[in-house]
Parts: C-alpha cells; sequence; structure tokens
C-alpha cells in the first residue's frame, strides 16, 4: 500500500509504535494525524514514519499492511499470542 492511498479516518501505526488516525485525504509526504503517543495530538508527520495501516482488529488478532512508498502490497496476520507478545516488546522498550 502506498502511503498515498490511506484515507481519512484509517488507524495506523508509526514507526516508533504508537498508534493514529489519518486526519486528511491528502497527498505528499506530510501527513496530518491524530497521534495516540504520551498525549493524543494531533499534527503532521512525515509519510515514512508510517510503519503499518491496520485493516481492521477482530478481538486481539490484528491484521496489518506494510506500507511502502512503491507498489507493492503485502499483508500479514498476526495471531493473539504474537500481538502480546508485539505489545510486552513495547512496553519494555517503551
Amino acid at each position: 500500500m502506498k502511503t498515498n492511498q490511506i484515507k481519512k479516518g484509517t488507524r495506523i501505526q508509526l514507526n516508533n509504535g504508537w498508534y493514529g488516525t489519518m486526519m486528511d485525504n491528502a497527498r505528499g509526504n506530510r501527513r496530518l494525524v491524530e497521534v495516540e503517543g504520551f498525549a493524543t495530538e494531533t499534527g503532521s508527520i512525515y509519510a515514512w514514519d508510517i510503519a503499518y495501516v491496520v485493516d481492521h482488529v477482530l478481538g486481539r488478532t490484528g491484521r496489518y499492511s506494510f506500507v511502502h512508498n512503491n507498489a507493492v502490497h503485502t499483508s500479514i496476520t498476526l495471531t493473539e499470542a504474537q500481538v502480546i507478545a508485539k505489545q510486552n516488546v513495547e512496553m519494555i522498550l517503551g
């Protein structure tokens, strides 16, 4: 998925592990995002800081799409154990 294909309201994950919601339909290197970090803030981020697009979350199983700046689209599905392990690592590295 390309960063220009991400639309308003789409949930994303940044390279630093924080989650956010797209607030615009703009194209280009800077996008407006409501980021849920230490505090919830709305501001501009660089497109290359977007790591994943969260397609949907079913219980504790998430489905993510890698974000590329080329036309390649790759998806992965995380099991419940992988999601918990990922959250634990994020909490430790915090």
